[in-house]
């Protein structure tokens, strides 16, 4: 019994002779080359006119989805870090009614590349 211990023990030591490992430990932060700027804006969303409210709401809804639509082509989607169409605000000019809204954006704009 404690001959095949003794050969078990031996293999284990051979074996782990044959593999190396390096683990390396360093003083500080990660240094990333990679940099990113973070850019804020807003946009005017409008829906079409229309003599109705409702028909109104429903012309900005169109205009939001589209609006968003067209966002996300334009944009890298690893890079958009929020977008939103805002608050929708209906005004009756007349017998027609217009429905707007301020869309705000950040997105995530590489500015340095890693070497």
């Amino acid at each position: 019994m404690k001959i095949i211990f003794a050969i078990l023990m031996t293999s284990l030591f051979v074996f782990a002779e044959d593999a190396e490992t390096v683990i390396s430990v360093k003083k500080g932060q990660i240094q990333s080359s990679t940099k990113y700027e973070i850019h804020e804006g807003t946009e005017e969303i409008a829906g079409d006119v229309a003599p109705l409210k409702k028909t109104a709401q429903d012309n900005w809804k169109r205009a939001c989805a589209e609006w968003t639509k067209e966002f996300k082509d334009k944009n890298n989607k690893e890079h958009v870090i929020s977008f939103s169409c805002g608050k929708m605000n209906c005004v009756k000019e007349g017998v027609e009614s217009t429905c707007t809204s301020q869309a705000k954006y950040k997105l995530r704009v590489l500015i340095e590349q890693p070497k």
